[in-house]
């Protein structure tokens, strides 16, 4: 017995910094981490300039408007570093870059190849069929 599978093939270009926060978004979603969009930029951002200081990223992050203060920058970064999506190393922590082991690719060309799948069984139809008359999502308005 085969599988049958409906396949959409989707290709775009993007910007650099565009496709370093598809990467990150994709972790958080499949991590089912929560981020902001702020806290997606700050990410996007450090992405971009890979391993730097933590001063000069605040520097950098407030030059560029993505926030109005250092003090904001720090916060940021405090919020997200539980996640694990960046690391602080060195003397007194002050290198930050992002966490090597998510593979999220930041520099030349880049050709991202996600596969998803979704694989039905006779059990999950008939599950599917009644669920889908009584269950909404979540923030649904009726």
């Amino acid at each position: 017995m085969s599988t049958e599978f409906t396949s959409v093939d989707k290709v775009f270009r993007m910007e650099l910094i565009e496709i370093i926060k598809f990467q990150i978004i994709t972790h958080c979603f499949k991590s089912k981490i929560s981020l902001n969009e702020t806290d997606l930029n700050c990410l996007a951002l450090l992405g971009f300039y890979g391993e730097i200081r933590l001063a000069e990223f605040c520097r950098v992050a407030v030059e560029n408007e993505l926030m109005g203060s250092v003090t904001a920058v720090n916060n940021c970064l405090a919020r997200v570093e539980k996640s694990g999506i960046f690391i602080k190393k060195g003397a007194g922590k002050k290198l930050i870059f992002l966490n090597p082991e998510l593979d999220i690719q930041t520099k030349g060309n880049i050709l991202l190849n996600y596969k998803m799948v979704r694989i039905e069984t006779d059990k999950s139809q008939a599950n599917n069929k009644a669920d889908s008359e009584t269950t909404r999502f979540a923030g649904a308005v009726s």
